[in-house]
């Protein structure tokens, strides 16, 4: 009996733990990013600079690319980075902070899935997704075999506000990405 006492008692405290953690996690008040985390210390001066790249009209809604410089003039530290507000009208957007690390994989990813074609799956639907740590997600898909492929904007931060793009129109979220990363690059110190 002393062993099924035992067993029942470390169920309930493995219970009660994983519940605590679970309920601690709130998800949309972390900070994500390092830009993020970097703007949220409480106690510090900073100095917030953005600068808009560009709007992608999608076919309701847009996309609006900002260079963003995080400063602590105090520890002459500096964070660089992007924000992308997805709008889908004035009540419904939703902004996703990218490190400036993840502006490189994420124009690479958009490369590959605007090349995606059919040849992908023998199946007739299909998505190719990327994601960046601060929750904005963009996507390739269909719903039928025949159908045109279809591209998506999301951010997933607050509100999941997704706007839908022709290809063209990923196309011209690309060059205004590749733009943003170079002025970044033109202000950002080497190391």
């Amino acid at each position: 009996m002393p062993n099924f006492n035992t067993t029942i008692l470390t169920l309930l405290v493995c219970s009660l733990l994983s519940f605590n953690i679970h309920a601690q996690d709130t998800g949309t008040n972390t900070p994500k990013t390092r830009i993020e985390a970097f703007d949220t210390q409480i106690g510090v001066i900073r100095i917030k600079a953005t600068s808009d790249m560009g709007t992608i009209p999608g076919k309701i809604g847009s996309v609006l690319i900002q260079c963003k410089e995080s400063t602590d003039p105090v520890a002459n530290k500096k964070e660089y980075g992007l924000a992308i507000k997805v709008s889908l009208s004035e009540q419904q957007q939703d902004s996703t902070t990218i490190d400036y690390d993840e502006i490189e994989p994420l124009i690479g990813a958009i490369d590959y899935i605007s090349k995606i074609d059919y040849s992908v799956t023998t199946l007739p639907t299909f998505a190719a997704t990327f994601t960046t740590r601060g929750d904005f997600t963009i996507a390739t898909y269909t719903s039928k075999r025949q159908g045109n492929i279809q591209a998506t904007a999301q951010s997933n931060r607050l509100l999941k506000t997704r706007v839908f793009l022709s290809m063209d129109q990923l196309a011209q979220l690309r060059t205004v990405l590749a733009s943003a990363k170079n002025t970044i690059d033109s202000i950002r110190p080497t190391k």
